[in-house]
């Protein structure tokens, strides 16, 4: 029986693949050609899968540089407006310090002083957020790894005790022979 790769469209390859084997005019004469053949077929399959998977992929990378363009164009824009609204923000800024007096002042310095340990606070959760996420990336990783290596040794293991029955059974056959040749011998001499 041919074996193939398996993929999540493994249904799709198999109709494709049957499809160019019913096309073709086919005439097998052994397995060996059989094979062949159906890897020829497989072949193509894969191969349109390959082009068509390119042209998909053309056509995205495609539309995500028409999207570049237009976030570009569009954020240029946009900093051009905020650029005229810090101007005459800061206009306005300058007009109202002068109004104001130093009880003002210090309000305004009390909220300032506030929001920065707000934002402190914020950065601080933040950092430690992400070192936690670093962290649990970390273990997952050394736990993926670590059962990686458990099933590899697992694997290796049945392995060994497979290739010791096989052995085990090849000493038995051998001393089975051995011990029908000798009965054979036996009885030869036996009837002489």
């Amino acid at each position: 029986m041919v074996s193939f790769p398996t993929s999540p469209n493994i249904h799709k390859q198999s109709c494709k693949v049957n499809s160019y084997l019913r096309d073709d005019n086919i005439n097998v004469s052994n397995a060996f050609d059989l094979k062949s053949t159906m890897f020829d077929a497989w072949c193509k399959v894969k191969k349109c899968e390959f082009r068509t998977k390119n042209i998909v992929e053309s056509v995205v990378n495609k539309q995500k540089e028409m999207m570049k363009r237009s976030v570009s164009c569009g954020t240029k824009k946009l900093t051009k407006v905020q650029k005229k609204k810090k101007k005459h923000e800061a206009v306005l800024n300058s007009v109202t310090e002068k109004n104001t007096t130093k009880a003002d002042d210090d309000e305004s310095k009390m909220a300032f002083r506030s929001w920065r340990k707000k934002k402190d606070e914020i950065l601080k959760e933040q950092t430690i957020k992400k070192k936690e996420d670093e962290m649990k990336k970390q273990m997952d990783a050394l736990v993926t790894e670590e059962i990686r290596k458990q099933d590899a040794h697992s694997a290796y293991a049945s392995w060994q005790t497979h290739k010791t029955q096989v052995i085990n059974m090849e000493k038995r056959m051998k001393e089975w022979l051995i011990q029908k040749e000798k009965e054979k011998v036996d009885l030869k001499r036996k009837r002489d």
